[in-house]
């Protein structure tokens, strides 16, 4: 009689193989997933941020000395936070540039002003 079912292969050697395909499809694995995190903290590490005001001000300033290499622009930010965030820079010795349109940004850009950058 003829049985539809393919006949299992026992032997060591076909044993063997078996082992060493799965061995390398692991390994295959973890490599690929070990790319994946190592592109996507690259990733996360080049971001950009947009910060809110509100937001800087709960952060403790570990917090802010971390992010602040990648920090862009500061909205919706009182003139207490820009000055803070200035400073910080300042005190990181990062170049600062800012921009601003009001009364409110008197104190940050007084800072800046004050700066002596020589240009060359």
């Amino acid at each position: 009689m003829h049985t539809p079912f393919a006949t299992v292969h026992t032997s060591p050697q076909w044993l063997c193989f078996i082992a060493l395909v799965g061995l390398c499809l692991f390994f295959f694995i973890v490599v690929v997933v070990f790319f994946c995190f190592a592109f996507l903290r690259a990733q996360a590490e080049s971001t950009e941020l947009v910060v809110l005001g509100a937001v800087w001000r709960n952060l403790d300033p570990a917090e802010q000395s971390r992010l602040l290499p990648r920090a862009r622009i500061l909205a919706r930010a009182s003139p207490q936070d820009k000055l803070d965030v200035v400073n910080l820079f300042v005190t990181s010795g990062l170049i600062v540039s800012m921009c601003g349109d009001g009364g409110n940004d008197c104190g940050a850009l007084k800072v800046i002003n004050t700066l002596k950058i020589p240009l060359t």
